[in-house]
């Protein structure tokens, strides 16, 4: 990873030992809180998963190295050069919707976050994973399912969990699990944040309100239950750990 000693928190930051999303508006905007959160307790959840050498896809920013830091041998940064993201951190520069310099059997984990959806041919980014994994080796991904535009115009598709396992499965993966992300109240919750952080002054504080129900919802364990009601029926993500098939 280029320029380590200059990485600083962005996206999510760790408080009180929990990874959470970033509170700096900087950062992350208020409204974007309720989803982060929400990923960022899924990604926390899969770190024993995380060995060896690491590639991150789209790293951007690389929001997710404190995570990771500890677990990997070593990690190697990939993004595309036209990214609006600061690409300081990039140690290769490339179309990830194309051949990937890299050679095969390469990594034993690749992270992709909230990266697929601006992908014009996932499948090839997919099998281009498959190809760089050892097996045995894990992807570690999010996938956006109820979640506004962003990035437009490159923001493409949006997966259900039937069409992950396909183009997974297809692609060299096994032991694929496919975990629903923010429960129907957190997406809903979500956009009515969205919302209001575009109103005009004084009404914008008003997001702090779904944000803060989110928060609670979560803290007392609602959003669980709910989640395991109702999760499949609207999820604002997917969390995706799956392992390339081994010899």
């Amino acid at each position: 990873m280029k320029n380590e000693n200059l990485w600083t928190e962005t996206k999510y930051e760790w408080h009180k030992g929990a990874l959470r999303g970033s509170r700096n508006r900087e950062h992350l905007a208020r409204s974007s809180r309720i989803s982060a959160d929400a990923a960022a307790e899924y990604i926390q959840g899969q770190v024993d998963i995380i060995c060896g050498d690491l590639a991150d896809l789209g790293c951007g920013t690389v929001p997710l190295y404190e995570v990771y830091k500890a677990r990997a041998d070593t990690i190697t940064c990939i993004d595309w050069g036209e990214s609006k993201h600061d690409l300081q951190y990039a140690d290769i520069l490339c179309d990830l919707n194309e051949a990937i310099p890299i050679g095969d059997e390469s990594f034993d984990t690749v992270v992709l976050t909230d990266v697929l959806e601006h992908i014009g041919n996932p499948a090839n980014l997919i099998s281009e994973i498959s190809r760089m994994l050892r097996p045995g080796g894990t992807l570690l991904a999010t996938v956006p399912f109820v979640y506004p535009l962003h990035e437009q115009p490159y923001d493409f598709t949006r997966f259900t969990r039937y069409g992950l396992e396909k183009i997974l499965t297809e692609t060299g993966f096994s032991e694929i699990q496919i975990t629903n992300i923010g429960e129907p109240a957190r997406v809903v919750l979500d956009i009515f944040a969205k919302g209001l952080d575009v109103a005009p002054r004084p009404f914008d504080q008003l997001v702090y309100l779904p944000v803060a129900i989110a928060q609670t919802l979560n803290a007392t364990g609602i959003s669980n239950l709910i989640n395991t009601k109702f999760g499949d029926v609207m999820p604002q993500a997917y969390g995706v750990q799956a392992v390339k098939t081994r010899r």
